[in-house]
């Protein structure tokens, strides 16, 4: 996919999402971008150093879910972990009191970086949370998913049926597709770093 699907850019600097299906690869992916000297927005990063020091934050989680959701070194994240993919609802409530502070920590990221043409937010559930509507280009990075397994086995400390628990809180590549401007195949046979090229120069005549 090497067109803008998109109408023509409303923002400036030109908002660019990157997202992807656990175990896609989405963040070497983004790492690529930062080293063209495109500022990156780590969603995920940012969710979690809001939830382990936002004092209004910790005071709604501890609210929902109890007192054992903190630990006196901060998040009790394998307790909240288990929860919130065991039952959607909570999973849902946890990202309605976390997501409104990660916006409003990537609108100062991009107040930030104004003089910059574009910059990248990267998140793992930026379909499913809507947080694409409010960018002008979406990236998708994909893989087979036997693929992603392997490689979240090689890199946490898990097992199949956790990680299965983890995909199906997500949408599918197939699901998510429509909803991109671009499209990185990360399947260890095409090379990625050509297609950021592409993609960069792209949307650089776009900026």
């Amino acid at each position: 996919m090497a067109s803008v699907k998109k109408p023509l850019p409303k923002n400036n600097p030109l908002r660019v999402g990157i997202t992807g299906g656990i175990g896609s690869g989405k963040s070497i992916v983004a790492k690529v971008f930062s080293v063209l000297g495109v500022p990156v927005f780590n969603s995920d990063l940012v969710a979690k150093q809001i939830l382990a020091s936002n004092a209004e934050v910790m005071t709604s989680v501890k609210e929902y879910f109890g007192d054992q959701a903190y630990l006196e070194n901060g998040p009790n994240r394998e307790f909240l972990a288990q929860v919130v993919f065991d039952d959607p609802a909570k999973r849902e409530k946890l990202n309605s009191i976390i997501h409104p502070q990660v916006g409003r920590a990537f609108e100062r990221f991009c107040g930030a970086n104004e003089s910059a043409d574009y910059v990248l937010k990267e998140a793992a559930i930026m379909v499913e949370s809507g947080a694409h509507e409010h960018l002008d280009l979406l990236i998708l990075v994909t893989a087979p998913e036997e693929l992603r397994m392997q490689r979240i086995l090689s890199r946490d400390k898990t097992n199949r049926k956790a990680i299965e628990g983890r995909m199906s809180a997500q949408l599918t590549d197939e699901q998510k597709r429509p909803y991109a401007s671009f499209e990185i195949k990360n399947n260890g046979k095409n090379p990625v770093i050509p297609k950021v090229l592409q993609i960069h120069n792209t949307i650089l005549r776009s900026a």
